[in-house]
């Protein structure tokens, strides 16, 4: 009984490990996604003042 009970608990951890890695996938795709369209918003903004200039 205290076999399987240990056994259930590890599960139990791997499975609580493997959620929080795929949280914190998630987490940092969404942080990469918001760097990569502020810093496209910058190099338009950028090529919209080059273009008043000229």
């Amino acid at each position: 009984m205290s076999r399987l009970l240990l056994q259930c608990r590890s599960t139990l951890l791997i499975l609580r490990h493997q959620a929080a890695v795929q949280n914190e996938k998630g987490l940092f795709s969404k942080l990469l996604e918001k760097c990569q369209s502020l810093r496209k918003q910058e190099k338009d903004v950028a090529e919209e003042q080059e273009s008043k200039r000229s």
